[in-house]
C-alpha cells in the first residue's frame, strides 16, 4: 500500500534557463508533519509551488497521494498558502472569503462567518482588503486555508508579517490540523519551535534537500 503523500522523482525546474530545481527526488508520508527550512533564494517557494501543481516542472514527476500532481482530482486534495495574498483589494474580507468558496466549488458558506471568526476577522469582515494590514492579510489567508476539507496542507511563509497575536491563532489552526493527521509541509526560517515538527528539512542547493531530523 502507498503510504506516500507526495512523491518526487527526479524534478527539475529552470527560469531563463538557470535551473531553481534541479534532479531533485523527495518523499514525504502521509500524515507527516515536515518543517522545510534553506537559506533565502534557495528555492523553497519554488519547490512548494511544484507540489501544489501552481508551476509545472521542466522534467522529473510528482505525484500526490499516488496521483499526478495536475490530474483536477489531485488538486482537491491539497490546501496551498503562498507567501503572499492573492485577494481582491477593493472587495471586503467577507467578499473575498465568499469568492474563494466559490471558486474552489465548496460548500460551506453557512460556516464562513465562523471562519473569519476563528481568524478574528469577523468585526472587520466589510472593510477593503486594501485597507487591511499585513497581518489581517496573512489572517484571511488561513481563513481561506480553513474553507478547504484537504488531505495535504502547503504552508509557505505562513508566520511572515503576523504578531505574536496571529502566531497564536495560525499555531491553533496547525495544531488542529495535526490533531485530525493531515499531511503539513511548511516553509519557514521563522519558526522557533523545532520539536513542534516530526521531520525537519533543509534545501541545501537545487539537487540536494538533506533530513535533519
Amino acid at each position: 500500500m502507498n503510504n506516500r503523500a507526495i512523491y518526487a522523482d527526479l524534478i527539475s525546474k529552470k527560469f531563463d534557463n538557470q535551473y531553481i530545481i534541479k534532479d531533485l527526488s523527495f518523499s514525504l508520508k502521509k500524515s507527516e508533519n515536515a518543517l522545510l527550512t534553506g537559506r533565502n533564494g534557495i528555492g523553497k517557494t519554488t519547490l512548494l509551488r511544484l507540489f501544489a501543481g501552481v508551476t509545472r516542472t521542466n522534467t522529473g514527476k510528482i505525484e500526490i497521494l499516488g496521483n499526478p500532481v495536475q490530474d483536477n482530482k489531485t488538486r482537491s486534495s491539497i490546501a496551498y498558502m503562498g507567501p503572499g495574498d492573492a485577494f481582491y483589494k477593493h472587495l471586503s474580507g467577507y467578499e473575498n472569503l465568499t469568492f474563494f468558496n466559490s471558486f474552489l466549488n465548496l460548500r460551506t458558506n453557512n460556516k464562513l462567518d465562523d471562519f473569519l471568526k476563528e481568524v478574528d476577522l469577523w468585526e472587520a469582515r466589510n472593510i477593503a482588503v486594501k485597507n487591511y494590514s499585513t497581518g489581517m492579510k496573512k489572517r484571511l489567508s488561513i481563513s481561506v486555508s480553513m474553507l478547504q476539507k484537504a488531505q495535504i496542507y502547503l504552508f509557505d511563509e505562513p508566520f511572515k508579517g503576523l504578531d505574536d497575536y496571529g502566531k497564536n491563532i495560525l499555531n491553533k489552526y496547525l495544531k488542529k490540523l495535526k490533531k485530525e493527521n493531515k499531511t503539513i509541509f511548511l516553509v519557514s526560517n521563522l519558526f522557533e519551535d523545532m520539536d513542534y515538527f516530526e521531520s525537519v528539512y533543509e534545501l541545501v542547493s537545487a539537487s540536494r534537500l538533506e533530513r535533519k531530523r
